[in-house]
């Protein structure tokens, strides 16, 4: 019984061998996915589950249309074959691409907004009578909008060419302080 198995198991192994090579007998030399695609499929023979090696087969199939389109496409098949002599002029539809790059931030609308008012009671005071005077400050801030700027343009050339600005929000950074009262409070300056 065992006997039978390797006898089956052998020509099984041999058909699957020839098989392939009648497949794969006159390969091309001139095209670069063949050998790719022989290799892909005699690793999938040896795999012992039908569905599992179905899969495995189709996958290279899959990897072999991919490599022949990408190499020896038409145009308007959506990539750029170089090598096949598609460039801008030739196929201007599949040597197009569209690029977006940002350009960084820019602010615009800056004005000076009065901000915090309060006294300053580590400085120190004036003391007067019964009574320490602190100083009172209004800082004074700039509040500018920021815009992020991108570019947009294709690869050919040809329209568009766009720059776009997309509002982000409102910065604000600290501008100048000044003092602008006093505060008194009953009793000793203290620091």
């Amino acid at each position: 019984m065992s006997l039978n198995r390797g006898w089956t198991f052998a020509v099984s192994a041999v058909v699957v061998a020839v098989s392939l090579s009648s497949a794969f007998a006159t390969p091309s030399v001139t095209e670069p996915c063949h050998a790719e695609y022989v290799d892909c499929m005699i690793i999938a023979s040896y795999e012992g589950d039908p569905f599992g090696r179905e899969l495995a087969e189709r996958q290279c199939q899959q990897n072999y249309d991919n490599c022949y389109l990408q190499s020896y496409g038409y145009c308007g098949d959506g990539y750029c074959h170089s090598q096949g002599g598609e460039n801008c002029s030739s196929c201007a539809g599949d040597c197009t691409a569209i690029i977006t790059t940002d350009k960084g931030t820019v602010t615009r609308n800056c004005r000076v907004v009065p901000d915090a008012v309060y006294p300053d009671f580590l400085a120190g005071g004036i003391q007067d009578g019964g009574y320490c005077y602190y100083r009172v400050y209004q800082d004074y801030a700039s509040v500018c909008e920021s815009y992020r700027i991108t570019e947009t343009y294709n690869t050919c050339g040809n329209p568009p060419y766009t720059t776009q600005e997309t509002y982000e929000g409102t910065t604000k950074s600290f501008h100048s302080r000044v003092q602008v009262g006093w505060e008194p409070r009953f009793g000793p300056c203290t620091l």
